[in-house]
């Protein structure tokens, strides 16, 4: 797989209830070149298997699993460090976006 231009981190905790419309979201982007890396941070619910489903259907999407709780500071850092593409854009478990949104900006 050629390198991406965009690395799109999420940081998350016990994500699950919203967390499946948000990685949807982005995976609707009309700009599909990018990276979507995600940093679990051992959450406690069904974080976990949405991720790793998510995962298996698309190779675009990074699934990290913390194996402790780093504190939510520290677990944005990690994402941040392991983005290795030009450009960086945060996303949240909770967000939604446009289709267009990633393009546009």
């Amino acid at each position: 797989m050629r390198d991406r231009t965009l690395t799109i981190g999420l940081a998350v905790f016990n994500g699950g209830p919203l967390l499946q419309r948000a990685i949807d979201s982005l995976l609707a982007q009309t700009y599909t070149d990018f990276v979507l890396l995600i940093s679990d941070n051992a959450s406690m619910d069904g974080t976990q298997l949405i991720c790793e489903a998510a995962a298996a259907r698309d190779r675009r999407i990074v699934y990290v699993r913390q194996p402790r709780n780093l504190g939510a500071m520290n677990n944005f850092q990690f994402v941040l460090r392991q983005a290795r593409t030009p450009l960086f854009m945060w996303a949240a478990h909770d967000d939604w976006w446009d289709p267009t949104f990633v393009a546009k900006n």
